[in-house]
């Protein structure tokens, strides 16, 4: 019962995102619909391979994060230089290279290294899905601004900059 209340309670507040961005931000509603099939995904996996209610809550909380990111406009911050999407970025790995390592575990018991290189690999593997998925929200579907599908607004500023500095040698 208790794993059931946390599938429906994370529904619940992405049902809530998800109000907020039809009527705000509609380019957001893909994000929302995204965590939706990662709770999905989880419900899914809870039943054929029964995880502790502590697995579950980390495996959605990096998406309630994205969420909340983009609802109260923590893009736009910073702390000791680093952005909240390298924050977001960064304690999305730790939690999904955790995971992994868990679930790898239940299965393989021998050598400690090898399974966190594979978890770590795996990660490295979804990061570069999640860059690819940016990139084609941004090309193909034109979301610019923060999110799960778009590179951000950020990103075209910065090369530009970078581009000016490098050809004038200033900026």
């Amino acid at each position: 019962m208790k794993k059931n209340i946390i599938f429906i309670a994370s529904a619940l507040i992405v049902t809530a995102y998800l109000i907020e961005f039809i009527f705000t931000h509609p380019m957001y509603i893909l994000d929302c619909i995204f965590t939706y099939l990662v709770i999905g995904v989880f419900f899914l996996l809870e039943r054929k391979y029964p995880l502790k209610p502590w697995l579950i809550i980390l495996g959605i909380v990096p998406f309630m994060l994205e969420l909340t990111g983009l609802t109260f406009g923590f893009f736009a911050f910073s702390l000791f230089g680093f952005g909240f999407d390298k924050m977001l970025h960064f304690v999305n790995s730790l939690i999904l290279t955790m995971l992994l390592y868990f679930w790898i575990s239940t299965d393989y018991k021998k050598h400690k290294g090898v399974r966190i290189l594979i978890a770590m690999l795996v990660v490295i593997g979804f990061g570069s899905v999640g860059e690819i998925l940016e990139f084609l929200g941004q090309r193909y579907f034109h979301i610019y601004g923060s999110g799960m599908f778009s590179q951000g607004t950020y990103c075209l500023q910065h090369y530009r900059m970078i581009l000016r500095i490098m050809i004038r040698g200033g900026t």
